[in-house]
């Protein structure tokens, strides 16, 4: 699952440019692809014209049922900037989380080696088609991190933190 929302233009050339690669490989490994969040219905229409294995929900009321159900999350951005919250959803969903190395930055590094990292999107695809009937190593993976994450973000120090910073 990839679970963002669409409407920034780097968030949709992050997107197709993952499904592009993707899609084909997913379909030979007969895995499937969930791109959940809001986008213009023309985006998503071209995508789907263009697309096998990966399904686009566009807007839905709540993420939780498309984490329950989704074996590996994944952030495959390429283009744009920052610390990217949707790594605390996946780690706090329970979701272990495949990413770009370049995507991962500013997550602790403890956190990070809880993480299929890849340098290239080809070998983003690739790993998580030799990870996803690992249940077991994925299984262990979202356990170190929802832990690991737990450690490092707890309000009662980031809210201090903050407090300071204001």
């Amino acid at each position: 699952v990839i679970v963002g929302s669409y409407d920034w233009i780097a968030k949709r050339m992050n997107l197709a440019e993952f499904v592009d690669i993707a899609d084909p490989m997913f379909t030979e490994a007969a895995a499937e692809l969930q791109a959940v969040g809001s986008a213009e219905e023309t985006f998503l229409s071209q995508l789907r014209q263009r697309v096998n294995a990966t399904e686009f929900t566009g807007t839905v009321p709540e993420i939780g049922p498309f984490l329950d159900q989704a074996r590996i999350a994944i952030v495959p951005e390429r283009n744009g900037g920052g610390f990217k919250l949707k790594f605390l959803d996946y780690i706090f969903a329970r979701v272990p989380t495949a990413t770009l190395a370049q995507a991962a930055a500013g997550i602790p590094a403890e956190l990070q080696r809880e993480m299929l990292l890849s340098d290239d999107l080809p070998t983003l695809v690739r790993d998580i088609v030799a990870n996803m009937d690992r249940l077991d190593a994925l299984n262990g993976m979202q356990e170190r991190a929802f832990a690991c994450g737990q450690a490092l973000f707890r309000w009662s120090e980031r809210g201090q933190r903050l407090k300071q910073a204001i």
